[in-house]
């Protein structure tokens, strides 16, 4: 049997309540001004938070009307069940090397990620790429392409494009015509062979 020492990695594992943080965070505050704003402790705050402490129903309510959701949906009662349990009490791991090549295999399989979540970073990466592609354009042709295809909202027309930007539809179709041969260069289009 192999002890702690002879391990290969050591963990340290973070639980939250991503629910929590994510409402908190889109107020914008920080754990201490939060827990201020609440009128909870912060020690305690940070407890339940971290998935430590199971909150009471009163700090549910606290936290729950202050964010402006319900307690159910921050406090589902299987979370509260499984910190009762103290399911999240053991945040220390460590792997030896069957475990690391087992993770390793999982990875290479994509059996670590679920789908949608791949699709959300692929969807980020693809969008940063086009970001940058665009960039490399003088600003009329990037306006025109930004216009054309929907990347400010709505896909425009030839028309409505030129409209807004003070030319005649034929004007933005020879621009855009122009500026798809530019990102068919391979210099540009490599970097989003990935997505297509």
């Amino acid at each position: 049997m192999e002890t702690e020492s002879d391990a290969l990695v050591s963990l340290k594992l973070l639980t939250r309540n991503k629910h929590l943080v994510e409402a908190r965070k889109a107020k914008g505050m920080a754990q201490v001004a939060f827990s201020k704003a609440v009128g909870i402790g912060f020690q305690k705050y940070a407890d339940i938070e971290n998935l430590k402490r199971s909150p009471t129903v009163g700090d549910q309510s606290k936290i729950s009307s202050y964010l402006g959701l319900f307690p159910d949906d921050l406090f589902p009662a299987a979370l509260l069940e499984a910190i009762e349990a103290d399911v999240f009490g053991h945040r220390d791991a460590t792997l030896d090397t069957p475990q690391i090549i087992s993770l390793t295999e999982a990875q290479h399989l994509q059996l670590v990620y679920q789908d949608e979540e791949m699709d959300d970073i692929d969807g980020r990466l693809l969008a940063e790429r086009i970001g940058t592609a665009l960039d490399s354009l003088p600003p009329r042709q990037r306006e025109v392409i930004r216009h054309r295809f929907g990347f400010d909202g709505r896909a425009k027309t030839l028309k409505e494009t030129g409209r807004y930007l003070g030319l005649t539809a034929e004007g933005v179709r020879k621009i855009e015509t122009k500026v798809l041969r530019k990102l068919r260069h391979p210099t540009i289009s490599r970097n989003l062979e990935d997505f297509v």
